[in-house]
């Protein structure tokens, strides 16, 4: 295959179902593929995230000005748990999460073993 040995950074959770998924998780996977008989990828898991958060912070902030927003989502929320997991924004209001090493071998996507 073309892309074989190639290795990406990746989201630490899969669109199927996982013994390891959070109960947020495999409520939204499962609703999900109730609606669209297909498992949600990490756009729909993010995107949900995306709107929740964003739905908190203009909440909180008892604002829609995008300034105080940003404030608000880089100095007074901390974590956040949504359905992809936990994650913060730094004070550039960038994302950190944690992330995964994955690898694609014999055609198929493995996560990579750190020794």
């Amino acid at each position: 295959a073309v892309a074989e040995g190639v290795a990406f950074i990746d989201y630490p959770f899969s669109s199927e179902p996982e013994v390891t998924d959070s109960e947020k998780l495999a409520r939204f996977k499962k609703e999900y593929y109730e609606k669209y008989n297909v498992y949600p990828g990490s756009a729909p898991i993010n995107g949900y995230d995306s709107v929740m958060v964003l739905a908190t912070a203009m909440k909180s902030a008892k604002s829609l000005d995008p300034e105080s927003v940003s404030a608000y989502l880089t100095t007074s929320l901390g974590e956040y748990e949504g359905v992809s997991g936990k994650f913060r924004f730094n004070p550039d209001c960038e994302v950190e999460r944690e992330s995964v090493m994955r690898v694609i071998k014999d055609g198929k996507v493995e996560g990579v073993k750190y020794q």
